[in-house]
């Protein structure tokens, strides 16, 4: 679809706000669409990069119960726990990044759920469950 493509162009430009607006609209029309989870997680990583932190978090708790069988699971999974980590919810992060670990141990958010659990024992040791 045009409508996603052009969102999807704007977030790769940096023009965050103009890619959620777009994302939006996307969604709004084309809700059933097979790019309708893609167009949803392109809004929260626009979200996101536009500092709307919460925002992004609702908009990929809203993918994952709205499109419960979406292809990158894995990648939702594990941009649910960052927007965590950067609201400092550093408990609830390591928590999430744990589970993608366990769940998708064959997916290279894996690794990078391990990469951030490693960097949360040394940033946040007081918060480290009894890891260190």
């Amino acid at each position: 679809n045009a409508l996603y493509m052009v969102g999807v162009s704007q977030l790769n430009q940096g023009n965050y706000s103009e890619a959620i607006q777009t994302f939006d609209n996307f969604l709004g029309k084309h809700v059933n669409s097979v790019l309708a989870p893609s167009a949803a997680l392109g809004k929260a990583t626009a979200q996101f990069n536009n500092n709307a932190v919460s925002d992004s978090l609702n908009t990929l708790n809203a993918l994952t119960s709205d499109y419960p069988d979406f292809y990158l699971k894995d990648v939702v999974a594990y941009e649910i726990a960052k927007r965590h980590e950067a609201l400092d919810n550093i408990p609830k992060a390591r928590e999430l990044y744990q589970e993608v670990v366990s769940d998708f141990p064959d997916s290279q958010w894996k690794n990078m759920s391990e990469q951030a659990l490693e960097r949360l024992d040394k940033e946040h040791p007081e918060n480290d469950n009894g890891n260190a």
